[in-house]
């Protein structure tokens, strides 16, 4: 790339004229010359000047253009490297901190064993926050949950998972009145219209979890009263065996519920419930860029995370809590 289209790159991102200037240390009227200089080599307009700085349509497709380009030529890079050094290097991983807890300790153990020389740095985010990030050559892969593919991105699905209602046991006798043996006749899914101003915990409007909940409390008419929002799955969880709320809970989570039900008093116990009408599921996606050189330390690490959820998965049969 030449430099004034690492230049038309770093204004693209920054959407003003000083602050991109100073982050390539050169002065406002050098990079309005790269600028106009670039401008004039397409014959358009690339940026609106006024009222604030913003990318004209053909400024996007030239950003959507570059940007490719910069993550091509830094995947030959990554290539170049990987003949001259063999297998050491850095791999940059987009994932959510609770998912992150779950498979990353599996996943290093095994993977530092084969690659001892690759630094894996986890970077956290939602899955919209990372689709940017790896739009922008920010990482090389990301875990993500019903991922928007945008252009130059390919996914590998790793698992399909449902989402549960999980209440505990003094819960659901304080508010809806049932008893143990009625509770057990629940596993083959509970009506939210139930739970009709109920208290409850939730994640963060942001995560995709809540997004479909949401949606499918609109959708039927149901209304609950979310007392606290928090994107950590293991505090929902103790929120829950506290009695006070109920919360919902992605597949993969359920292991930790059904070993902490082990050792738990009855009153403390989470059942684990279908919701009835909730047909859409969460799709877990590791996402990374098309046309891109991924050195073999890369293909191997993704293989391995396919691996580690599958397997982590096969332990959520609700059946056996």
């Amino acid at each position: 790339m030449t430099n004034s289209e690492k230049l038309f790159l770093i204004l693209a991102e920054e959407l003003n004229f000083r602050r991109a200037a100073a982050r390539a240390f050169l002065s406002q009227q050098g990079l309005s010359d790269h600028i106009r200089r670039l401008e004039e080599c397409y014959g358009t307009p690339l940026f609106y000047r006024r009222p604030r700085v913003s990318l004209t349509p053909a400024g996007e497709a030239v950003q959507r253009t570059l940007q490719r380009v910069k993550n091509l030529e830094s995947g030959l890079e990554a290539e170049l490297a990987e003949l001259e050094e063999g297998a050491a290097g850095t791999l940059r991983l987009g994932t959510n901190y609770a998912r992150a807890r779950l498979i990353i300790p599996l996943f290093f153990v095994r993977y530092h064993a084969r690659y001892p020389k690759v630094r894996v740095e986890l970077v956290p985010g939602e899955t919209s926050a990372m689709e940017r990030m790896l739009e922008n050559g920010e990482l090389d892969g990301f875990l993500g949950v019903n991922t928007a593919l945008r252009p130059g991105m390919k996914s590998v699905p790793l698992a399909q998972e449902s989402i549960y209602l999980i209440a505990s046991v003094s819960y659901l006798k304080k508010y809806l009145g049932l008893e143990k043996e009625a509770i057990a006749g629940l596993r083959s899914g509970i009506d939210l219209k139930h739970f009709q101003g109920l208290p409850f915990a939730m994640n963060y409007g942001k995560s995709t979890a809540f997004q479909l909940i949401d949606q499918h409390l609109v959708t039927n008419g149901v209304t609950i009263d979310n007392l606290l929002s928090v994107s950590d799955y293991n505090v929902l969880e103790e929120a829950c065996r506290t009695g006070y709320v109920a919360s919902f809970c992605p597949q993969i989570f359920l292991p930790t519920i059904i070993k902490g039900n082990r050792s738990c008093p009855e009153e403390r116990f989470l059942c684990i419930l279908p919701v009835r009408g909730l047909e859409r599921s969460l799709r877990f996606d590791l996402v990374y860029q098309d046309m891109v050189y991924y050195p073999k330390f890369a293909v191997d690490c993704f293989a391995l995370l396919k691996e580690i959820v599958g397997s982590y998965l096969e332990q959520t049969d609700v059946l056996e809590q």
